[in-house]
């Protein structure tokens, strides 16, 4: 007499659970990117696994593939570029949070959108970059950053026209 035996496993949690994992790590990879130029994010990857997803069979605090922080060993002076002529604008709001407390929070926001927005458009004429707008602060650097051939921007160099580490 044959038994033919069949075994079905519910794997729906699993694999919900890995969707969710890698949703994740795309997050936190599109943030990195964000705030890394490339070839810092580069050798991350390259020198340890900092970027790589965590081990899935160890919690994350116990995967070696977690992101730790540099160590000694690490030779992150070659990832340094001089630029001795960049300035950096912090253009800081004066009596910005007074404001705030009287005036309604959508008043607020449109002001600072329309402030940043004719900002914006006098980026390309001063040849200024914004770095990122913190609250109230508007954040520009000029002399660091150019458009490549393609029209991204890109860090400007010393000798060259480009800095080949960004």
């Amino acid at each position: 007499a044959w038994v033919i035996v069949v075994t079905q496993t519910d794997v729906t949690t699993k694999i919900l659970a890995e969707r969710h994992l890698a949703f994740v790590a795309e997050a936190e990879h599109r943030l990195l990117e964000q705030i890394f130029p490339r070839h810092v994010l580069a050798y991350m990857t390259e020198e340890g696994g900092i970027l790589g997803p965590p081990a899935p069979s160890l919690p994350i605090s116990l995967s070696p593939n977690y992101p730790k922080p540099p160590t000694l060993s690490w030779n992150v002076g070659k990832l340094a570029t001089l630029h001795p002529e960049v300035t950096l604008l912090f253009a800081d709001i004066q009596g910005f949070t007074p404001m705030c407390q009287v005036l309604e929070p959508q008043v607020v926001m449109s002001f600072l959108n329309d402030l940043f927005t004719r900002f914006d458009r006098q980026l390309e004429e001063y040849e200024v970059y914004k770095v990122e707008t913190i609250g109230d602060c508007y954040f520009v650097a000029g002399g660091l950053i150019e458009s490549d051939e393609h029209g991204m921007p890109a860090v400007r160099a010393r000798e060259s026209r480009w800095d080949p580490l960004h």
